[in-house]
């Protein structure tokens, strides 16, 4: 398959799972979520590596030793990350999160001497400056105003989108010279050695910690009941399945594109991928000016068109117009709700089976590969 497009489908399901570790961090406290997801993480990481022929390889211990080192920085962001979706919004932390595509497509440019063009700096740019303002609010009037972070969640979100940004571009490394499943396999190692040894040293010392450190990371005063540990049993499945899809869009692709789109795609769906869509939603059900709007990116072996569809009367054209422009530059100052992005990630999951249902639309599939120079058998990968 093509590797943007697997870009796209791992940040579709890490979209998901980020509201199921929302709900279970708040259940049971987020430093629990991530000892219990990590450590399911590594057993099916590791079983998948195994299975793939990773005892019969042949390592060289410095790639081995700096895979470890980033599964240790692993382990410290996703403590960030999870605390942050405990403390929410996750409205606004995730997207805050998601903008460590913008920086890791620069990392890569200076790690990987990999080229972008000026009009892909421009938009890494725009992205990166858009998703990042989502985490701000300003306080005060006149002189006075300020601006501040959006809620305590949001400083947890920037170390994680710190880590990893640089995790991702550097994993490259393991994933070419051992393949996906292992490297993941191997980092997975150094994440659940980090994130043990970080609980029991919290847990040793809990008196010392501020009570929303013993409640909010902790779970202090919350039961871990089976409801709970299975909800992070399956956080743990959900992120690992969605890394091995992402890195085996990097082990294709470029790394600052596969990056940068698996951080957009919740918000794509969000804006145009579904009927109850923005564009959808304000263009029929509340100006009546169609019958239906969509959005979305067209993917090529090169650029591809970001294109908003629909068909009206001449004498609405003109506000029509307007009104499609107004929702997508919306997506900055009022980013998606978590009504919205649920709805999209239920669309994606419930419509990614029937895209092949039948002869039809393989055979647009199959076409659509033709006509940007791809082989028929791109399908398969």
């Amino acid at each position: 398959m093509n590797p943007l497009l697997l870009a796209l489908l791992s940040a579709a399901m890490w979209g998901v799972t980020d509201l199921v570790t929302s709900f279970v961090g708040r259940r049971i406290g987020s430093l629990r979520v991530v000892v219990i997801a990590v450590s399911t993480s590594l057993v099916l990481a590791g079983a998948v590596a195994i299975a793939r022929g990773a005892l019969t390889t042949i390592y060289d211990p410095a790639i081995v030793g700096g895979t470890l080192v980033l599964g240790v920085a692993a382990g410290i962001a996703y403590i960030g990350v999870f605390t942050a979706f405990r403390l929410g919004p996750l409205s606004v932390v995730s997207p805050t999160i998601s903008a460590y595509g913008a920086l890791a497509a620069f990392l890569a440019v200076i790690f990987l001497n990999e080229r972008l063009t000026p009009p892909h700096i421009a938009g890494v740019i725009a992205v990166g400056i858009g998703i990042s303002l989502l985490g701000l609010q300003t306080t005060g009037t006149g002189r006075s105003r300020r601006a501040t972070l959006a809620s305590p969640g949001v400083a947890f979100a920037l170390v994680g989108l710190l880590f990893f940004a640089i995790i991702t571009v550097l994993l490259t490394i393991p994933i070419k010279a051992y393949g996906w499943s292992t490297a993941i396999a191997l980092s997975r190692i150094g994440n659940l050695v980090t994130v043990w040894l970080i609980f029991f040293l919290l847990y040793k010392y809990r008196a010392r910690l501020p009570k929303w450190g013993r409640h909010d990371l902790l779970g202090e005063g919350q039961r871990l009941d089976r409801i709970g540990f299975a909800l992070a049993t399956l956080v743990g499945v959900g992120d690992t399945l969605a890394f091995f899809i992402f890195a085996a869009a990097l082990e294709q692709g470029p790394t600052w594109a596969v990056s940068l789109l698996s951080s957009l795609g919740p918000i794509i769906v969000v804006l145009g991928g579904l009927f109850g869509s923005r564009l959808n939603r304000v263009l029929r059900v509340e100006k009546g000016y169609t019958y239906g709007a969509a959005a979305g990116f067209e993917f090529r072996r090169g650029r591809g068109p970001f294109t908003a569809r629909t068909a009206v009367e001449s004498s609405v054209t003109a506000p029509a117009l307007v009104e499609a422009r107004a929702q997508i530059a919306s997506m900055t100052p009022q980013p998606p709700s978590d009504d919205e992005l649920n709805a999209a990630r239920q669309y994606l999951r419930g419509t990614f089976p029937l895209r092949f249902g039948s002869a039809s639309p393989v055979a647009g599939a199959v076409a659509g590969l033709v006509a940007v120079g791809l082989e028929p058998s791109e399908l398969a990968r």
